[in-house]
């Protein structure tokens, strides 16, 4: 990864990424996912000019469409995303114990519903974020 950083191969992706936020086109739009699967291409051609055997791995999104319960995706299984309890608190995987760069305690919580929400609310992204996520410390 230091080689990505020393050739400029990262500055070039951020670079991109900021100006597409700045003037538009990569968040709060139809074109963000199908915008960031473009960057998330982009970056793995970048890391494959350094080793061709580097990939990022893949979830086809497609295969668990058929699925009668959503959360029985493999992609919610403790050796990928976690599993959660019934309140949807994180109980397995990678991101058990994810503390926050604001240094809150843990976020153990997420509401869809919160979201969009505060899509149409108005508020600022800090308090959108502020709403919507509960750590241990806030019960």
């Amino acid at each position: 990864m230091s080689i990505f950083f020393q050739n400029g191969e990262y500055d070039k992706l951020s670079t991109i990424h900021k100006e597409s936020v700045v003037h538009g086109g990569a968040h709060s739009g139809p074109a963000f996912l199908p915008w960031h699967r473009e960057l998330t291409k982009r970056f793995e051609f970048a890391l494959r000019q350094i080793d061709p055997n580097l990939y990022l791995p893949y979830w086809d999104s497609t295969m668990d469409g058929a699925l009668a319960r959503p959360q029985d995706s493999v992609i919610f299984s403790a050796e990928l995303e976690g599993t959660t309890d019934a309140r949807g608190f994180i109980n397995s995987g990678p991101y058990l114990n994810f503390r926050t760069l604001e240094v809150r305690n843990y976020i153990i919580f997420m509401r869809v519903k919160c979201f969009i929400e505060n899509l149409s609310s108005g508020k600022s992204p800090s308090e959108k974020s502020s709403s919507c996520a509960r750590t241990n410390d806030e019960g």
